[in-house]
């Protein structure tokens, strides 16, 4: 998928082509008042007989800071463990991001590790965080949604 640049309708169509693949789900993120997309999230490279997933989120710049990114990754979470029966659910974070990592943190990702220098990104080298969540292990309730619910949610772009 490409970046949150994408129409609406891109977005629909690449969600149609995935309706029916049993190894990920791919959500939108939308404003509950505006239906304006604020990013998406993807729970994917499912792996039924180890009980484990990768994790991925993008929001739009005036999507951050606002605990929807929180939000919405503790719904895919609950989904993951709950509806898909996932014992283990992964992600990459870039050093360069603090925020998204304490983010991942709060919702019950944990560093397991540190690849040393693996993306080349805007001119430099920078270490990628492996980070994971495990079922067993997972605060229930991350983000605002404790807090009487926010504007931001997942939503299926294709119905």
């Amino acid at each position: 998928m490409r970046s949150a640049t994408c129409t609406r309708e891109e977005i629909q169509a690449w969600c149609a082509g995935s309706a029916d693949r049993a190894d990920r789900l791919d959500l939108a993120v939308e404003d509950r008042e505006t239906g304006a997309f604020l990013g998406e999230l993807a729970l994917s490279q499912i792996d039924p007989p180890n009980a484990n997933g990768s994790f991925r989120i993008a929001l739009v710049p005036d999507a951050t800071g606002r605990g929807i990114g929180s939000e919405a990754t503790g719904l895919l979470l609950d989904h993951a463990f709950d509806r898909v029966g996932l014992h283990r659910v992964q992600l990459e974070v870039f050093d360069y991001n603090p925020r998204a990592r304490r983010a991942y943190e709060k919702c019950g990702f944990e560093v397991e590790g540190r690849m040393r220098e693996a993306l080349f990104w805007d001119g430099a080298w920078h270490d990628v965080f492996v980070m994971a969540a495990l079922r067993s292990r997972r605060p229930r309730g991350c983000g605002p949604r404790q807090r009487g619910g926010h504007p931001g949610r997942p939503a299926p772009v294709a119905q």
